[in-house]
């Protein structure tokens, strides 16, 4: 019992938690950042700038709106870090088994992973600026265009495995093939759904510089701020591993440490394919990105669905 307890919080803290993710994090969001500078001819910044913005934002004063709801824009970057912190916990980082695992994980990782797009609404609407409350509202619009089908088809490899456990998914994945071969059409609608979770180009539209400044971010400066970039480091290593952990088998069952080497490849070629797409793209209208996930996106997903179901009877018979 304590040793679970505290290889838990070792795996909060260090590996994969706060620290791995900071470190490597940042990495990641230095990649997009020089993929996008090199698609626009410019040279991009140097591979420390993620952490330099970050230490600089923590050490400058805070400073909050008199109109704001002071407890509310306090709260929400502490609760998004600590939701994406939590699912790091459930899902398999390159291992069979996750530190955290018990029946339904999976659930509770779908709970954890739309907590992110909340805090979007509570920092947007508690900032007291009209920007942020714009902001805001066009998140809970894209929010209720992805959610649906980012569950199913996070839960077509479940109907497969006939498990809502991870470890068991990944297990799966080890004696078969990868989910990606088994099942494109679920893994391309998690994949361009994620693309909304990592608020990158065409689903930046919660943010949207060029219309509403920084959309519920643009009362936020200072130490909060710093902890939402922190929250974004996180992101890139959640939603990397969430991808390469369901559909394409994780540490693949290498000896250690090649099993979390291997994974992190995946999770590197898993950045630099949004950061070519955010690069590559221009930004959707709020109806264009509800029309995408609830017509072709959802399409797909509900196809992924039927190919699970078809996929299990086969087994079965």
């Amino acid at each position: 019992m304590l040793e679970g307890i505290g290889w838990a919080i070792f795996s909060l803290i260090i590996y994969p938690g706060l620290l791995f993710s900071f470190i490597f994090g940042g990495l990641y969001d230095w990649v997009k950042r020089k993929i996008e500078a090199r698609a626009q001819s410019r040279r991009g910044p140097p591979w420390y700038q993620s952490y330099a913005d970050f230490f600089k934002l923590m050490f400058k004063e805070q400073i909050i709106p008199v109109t704001a709801s002071r407890s509310s824009m306090m709260l929400a970057p502490l609760i998004s870090l600590v939701a994406l912190l939590l699912a790091l916990l459930i899902i398999p980082f390159g291992f069979t088994k996750p530190p955290v695992s018990f029946m339904g994980d999976l659930i509770v990782l779908i709970y954890l992973l739309v907590v992110p797009s909340f805090t979007v609404m509570l920092a947007g609407s508690s900032s007291g600026s009209p920007y942020g409350s714009v902001g805001a509202g066009r998140e809970v619009s894209l929010l209720l265009a992805k959610e649906l089908p980012f569950v199913i088809s996070i839960l077509s490899p479940a109907i497969v495995v006939g498990s809502l456990n991870f470890s068991e998914i990944v297990s799966y994945q080890l004696s078969h093939t990868w989910f990606l071969v088994l099942n494109p059409f679920a893994a391309v609608a998690l994949f361009i759904c994620l693309i909304a979770k990592l608020s990158l180009r065409p689903f930046d539209i919660s943010e949207a510089e060029q219309e509403i400044v920084a959309g519920w971010l643009t009362e936020y400066g200072g130490p909060l701020y710093g902890i939402f970039t922190l929250s974004k480091f996180a992101k890139w290593i959640v939603m990397g591993a969430l991808f390469s952990s369901l559909f394409l088998g994780g540490g693949d069952g290498l000896p250690c440490p090649w099993n979390v080497l291997w994974f992190l490849v995946k999770i590197t070629i898993f950045v630099i394919i949004m950061a070519l797409i955010h690069a590559a793209n221009a930004r959707f209208r709020i109806d264009q990105a509800f029309k995408w996930y609830l017509t072709g996106i959802l399409g797909l997903s509900i196809a992924g669905l039927i190919l699970a179901i078809i996929t299990k009877a086969i087994i079965i018979v």
